[in-house]
Formats: structure tokens, C-alpha cells, sequence
């Protein structure tokens, strides 16, 4: 289908959705990158968004300047979607951010979101996004210090905490 197509009920003849989910798998990042169509930066990206669920993206530019989170985000966002993407963006407060990732989920946004904060502590269970995870629990969760010079990317599927005084930046595609 074209990034650009209209997509009708076939009965009624009004517009209809997108499809839900983009069928991303490690072995398809894999070849996508075997092919070229992927740098190093996008395959190691998409792969961990795929097979983790999460990805830590450098902001740092040089010794003294960071990127923009929300252009960062747009970028990975986009390599995630496979087309352009308008970029919708809220304050939260970070302690928040795991139940509202999760009412996203639930309101069918599908593919990752990405946040911005100063700093925080985030526990992350790696895999627990993928329909074969054991459990929901934070058994073996891993601790990340969330640090302003990192954009954090997320399956809102995953499951995982944070905590800290700081409010986030989220970005994930406008509606």
C-alpha cells in the first residue's frame, strides 16, 4: 500500500485505519539491513525496539551540545513506522509514565513511544512486550538511571517502572 493511500470499508465506502501493528521481527531488521536499506544506527535501533523493547538513543552532539529529543524522536519514530510521521508531544510526570504507556496500549497505539527527563531511575523487564513474555512481573528487571543526554524509545507493551520527581517528555505519532 502506498504511504498515501485512502483505505475505504469496502461496504460503506468511508475511510478506514491503518493497520494495526507493523509485523517488525528481529530476522526481518535483519535482512533489511543485509540489504542495505538499514545503516548500522537504524538496524542496532529497530533490533533492540524489536527484540528488548526499548532503546537508549544518545543525545550528545559533542563535549557540550545534545540534540533536540523531540527531532530524535521523530527520527526513530519514522524508521519505526516507515513513513512520515507528524510528532505529537505532553509533559507527564515521570512516575506516571508507565500507567499512561500503558492506556496508550490500551487505545491501540501501536509501535514505541519515546521520552525525554532530566533524570530518574527506570526498572525495564527486557522482552516483556512480546506475546510469549512469562509474566508481567519485574522479575529480572533491569535498572536504567534515565540522564538528560539520553531519549528513551519504548514498546508501550512493556512492561516496566519509573521513579523520580522529574516530569517526562513523551513524543509518539499524532493522531
Amino acid at each position: 500500500m502506498q504511504s498515501r493511500s485512502d483505505v475505504v470499508d469496502r461496504e460503506t465506502g468511508k475511510a478506514g485505519v491503518r493497520p494495526a501493528r507493523i509485523d517488525l521481527t528481529v530476522e526481518s531488521v535483519s535482512w533489511m539491513s543485509q540489504q542495505g536499506w538499514l545503516d548500522e544506527y537504524q538496524a542496532d535501533c529497530l533490533g533492540r525496539i524489536v527484540s528488548i523493547g526499548m532503546y537508549e538513543s544518545s543525545l550528545r552532539t559533542s563535549q557540550l551540545d545534545f540534540a533536540d529529543p523531540a527531532v530524535e524522536a521523530k527520527g526513530i519514530l519514522e524508521l519505526y513506522h516507515q513513513r512520515p510521521l507528524e510528532i505529537a508531544s505532553r509533559e507527564v510526570p515521570l512516575a506516571d509514565l508507565a500507567g499512561i504507556s500503558a492506556e496508550l496500549a490500551a487505545d491501540g497505539v501501536y509501535g514505541p513511544i519515546a521520552f525525554h527527563t532530566e533524570g530518574g531511575v527506570m526498572q525495564f523487564v527486557e522482552g516483556s512486550h512480546t506475546d510469549d513474555a512469562p509474566t508481567a512481573d519485574f522479575a529480572g528487571a533491569i535498572r536504567h538511571l534515565l540522564r538528560p543526554e539520553r531519549l528513551i524509545v519504548i514498546d508501550p507493551l512493556s512492561t516496566f517502572a519509573c521513579t523520580g520527581d522529574q516530569t517526562a517528555r513523551i513524543f509518539l505519532p499524532a493522531s
